[in-house]
């Protein structure tokens, strides 16, 4: 973005160093340039320099501005294609108007982000508000990061502010703010909820917004209320066992609670009577057997083991070393949050064959209570050393992963070196792709066409799971289309083959630009068009006589 040896870059840097060491009155845009530059000499005043109390607003504006331009830079860079996984599934679901055309979104996912949403179903492009929707979850809740350390932990804002550029910094909130946009707003309240809890003096304001947020926080993400749930109950039993909180508040609290308490019960029991569903068509138990063949699976003990691991230090070696200096001191509630956080993301080692589903996806929200532990290391280095040197390779060791994986494609991202297809299923290469490469979206789009022209709703078209919103956003829901349990669409395509339907597959023809492990079909799969990579092949029954018809890029051969 800047050009080495850019004088009025390094002008810009010096002025606005100046300006909050002194004076503490740099406008909000001088500090996010600051904050962007890797020498740790503009990175001491966070520590060391004095602000006045007027500049804790342009501190607090300084963080969300920060967040929210490093989240738009891979919109940008992917513009006009969407990002995430889920961003697809979200897609599809605002399209079709799933929140008032099907209630049973309110007992199947917490309902608050398709609610909020909901009101721009009216727009053409539904990827113009998904884009513009991530950057700006990012910058709030990177925002709720520093209300929580300033109220919560009482920190200055020098050094709140190092926490939420630690958090906004970090692969897993990276990862969090890519697709996962329910999740990240139940965290938003969450956090500001404890905010609230960490100062209740028991005023009536306090208490009807510590019901409001903690059920917003509920009602955003099923995995964010069970945190919740478990940490405030944690929180409350601290206090009341140190003195801290009446009996009485004790007891209007969990009256205040109640809501969310309920919801969580509820969803428990929904959870236990009906399997979880995902994005797709496949269904698995919500107590999921992590050690077998099939999706989200490991194949031993050992594996399960060892994927888990090599996810969690992907995602945090760059911080560890930092978090374990700064977990010597004590901090208030992080402590139980962590441990609760550490226990949940790594059940499927204590017991492989019945934990919750999706436990890995629980180790993304450690980015959270690691970023004040962080925070704390650095400070402690900081005051017995002043080694700028270490601070300087701590910086870089935080942001060159974080640029890697914000700014370059998958195929050139040094983070897949040290992936394995277990480990993509949780956390991508790069944040520059969705459930198919960016470039194959055109292919795609121009293959699913092909697809509209010629099916009827007699026609069966079976995807993987990565095609599966896509073609129901670009078919709609006149043409039956299914995806794959075992995600092998081709298998999948032959159980149908007592059928009388035209079953179509749609997949990658070229097997070195093939994802997901998607092999190529054999002699009973006929293409019949391709674009690009991308092929659509029509099953031949074995008793079927059906001609030769391959088209490519629309054209007859």
């Amino acid at each position: 973005m800047f050009q080495h040896g850019n004088s009025s870059f390094c002008a810009s840097l010096i002025q606005t160093y100046s300006d909050l060491a002194k004076n503490g009155n740099a406008s909000s845009t001088n500090v996010v340039v600051c904050l962007l530059g890797l020498s740790s000499r503009n990175f001491n005043f966070l520590l060391d320099g004095k602000l006045r109390p007027c500049a804790f607003s342009v501190v607090a504006l300084s963080t969300i501005l920060f967040a929210f331009i490093l989240r738009l830079i891979p919109e940008l860079l992917s513009q006009p294609w969407p990002i995430g996984y889920d961003t697809i599934y979200y897609a599809r679901k605002i399209t079709e108007d799933h929140v008032w055309s099907n209630m049973d979104i309110f007992v199947e996912n917490s309902p608050l982000f398709y609610i909020l949403i909901a009101p721009f179903t009216a727009f053409d492009n539904i990827f113009v508000v998904l884009k513009a929707a991530a950057p700006l979850l990012y910058a709030l809740l990177c925002g709720a990061v520093f209300t929580y350390a300033s109220h919560g932990l009482e920190y200055g804002p020098k050094r709140a502010l190092v926490c939420s550029l630690i958090f906004a910094l970090q692969l897993s909130a990276l990862r969090i703010s890519w697709d996962l946009f329910r999740n990240e707003l139940g965290l938003i309240f969450m956090l500001l909820t404890f905010a609230l809890l960490a100062r209740f003096e028991g005023t009536r304001i306090q208490f009807a917004l510590f019901g409001l947020l903690s059920t917003l926080a509920s009602f955003s993400h099923e995995m964010v209320a069970a945190l919740q749930l478990l940490v405030i109950l944690n929180i409350l039993t601290s206090k009341t066992l140190n003195k801290e909180i009446s009996w009485r508040k004790l007891g209007a609290l969990i009256v205040t609670f109640s809501p969310s308490i309920t919801y969580v019960i509820f969803l428990t029991f929904w959870a236990l009577s009906s399997p979880v569903r995902g994005p797709v068509k496949y269904e698995v138990s919500p107590f999921f057997d992590y050690i077998g063949s099939g999706p989200y699976q490991y194949s031993t003990y050992m594996e399960l083991i060892t994927e888990l691991a090599r996810l969690f230090l992907i995602l945090f070696s760059p911080v560890l070393s930092i978090v374990l200096l700064g977990m010597r001191k004590r901090l208030q509630h992080i402590n139980s949050f962590t441990v609760i956080l550490l226990g949940l993301s790594f059940l499927p080692v204590i017991s492989p064959h019945c934990s919750p589903a999706f436990s890995p996806r629980w180790m993304f929200m450690l980015a959270i209570p690691f970023s004040f532990y962080a925070g704390e290391g650095l400070s402690l280095l900081y005051e017995t050393s002043r080694d700028y040197r270490t601070i300087r390779f701590f910086i870089v060791l935080l942001v060159l992963p974080s640029l890697i994986f914000i700014a370059l494609p998958p195929n050139l991202s040094l983070l897949s070196l040290l992936q394995t297809e277990k480990t993509r299923q949780y956390l991508p290469s790069s944040m520059l792709s969705n459930t198919v490469p960016l470039q194959d979206i055109p292919h795609l789009l121009e293959s699913l066409a092909f697809l509209k022209h010629i099916m009827n709703s007699s026609s069966l078209l079976i995807t993987h799971e990565a095609f599966y919103d896509w073609a129901l956003i670009a078919l709609g829901s006149h043409i039956n289309v299914t995806s794959s349990i075992k995600l092998d669409p081709f298998a999948e395509a032959e159980s149908f083959a007592g059928s009388r339907r035209e079953i179509y597959v749609i997949s990658w023809t070229d097997p070195l630009r093939s994802w997901h492990g998607l092999k190529q079909p054999d002699d009973e799969f006929q293409l019949v068009f391709s674009s690009g990579p991308i092929g659509i092949y029509r099953y031949r029954r074995k008793d079927a006589n059906n001609g030769p018809m391959t088209v490519e890029f629309g054209k007859a051969l």
